[in-house]
């Protein structure tokens, strides 16, 4: 899959998320290829973008779910090709300091372990000051692929 295609649905995914405000519980998605959900639901073909592209589906996650839980257990079936998980957290606003802000990661893992994460700050919340990241969420990252090893 070319990276531009992962960076469009990690976006798409994380602005989705975005556009309901902060102080969301985890949010998950499977990804699906769009050429596959066209072919399973017509009705949705119209809607649906770039045939070579993914689609995000969000899944029911129960509240209270442990998300360390929940994904140590998470398996997905052979048509999707991928994952994403939406994450709150709270981390130092400065170095050394004792004040926090809030983070939102969205976290992506495919099957041929492309990884993929987006970092959004409530104090910039804004689309174009989302940031790709890197080994910021290896954890994460790690949990999502082995959720799609067969």
């Amino acid at each position: 899959m070319p990276p531009e295609h992962l960076l469009a649905v990690a976006t798409e995914t994380e602005q989705h998320v975005a556009a309901d405000g902060w102080g969301q519980p985890d949010r998950v998605f499977a990804l699906v290829r769009t050429s596959d959900l066209a072919a399973a639901e017509p009705a949705l073909a119209a809607a649906l973008s770039d045939a070579g592209a993914l689609t995000a589906v969000e899944q029911e996650l129960p509240a209270g779910t442990d998300l360390h839980d929940y994904l140590g257990h998470l398996a997905w079936p052979a048509g999707v090709h991928g994952c994403a998980l939406a994450v709150e957290r709270r981390r130092a606003a400065h170095e050394g300091g004792s004040e926090t802000e809030a983070v939102r990661l969205l976290v992506l893992a495919t099957r041929e372990d492309e990884r993929l994460t987006l970092v959004r700050l409530a104090q910039h919340d804004s689309d174009d000051a989302v940031a790709v990241a890197h080994h910021v969420a290896d954890d994460l990252e790690g949990a999502l692929a082995a959720s799609l090893e067969d």
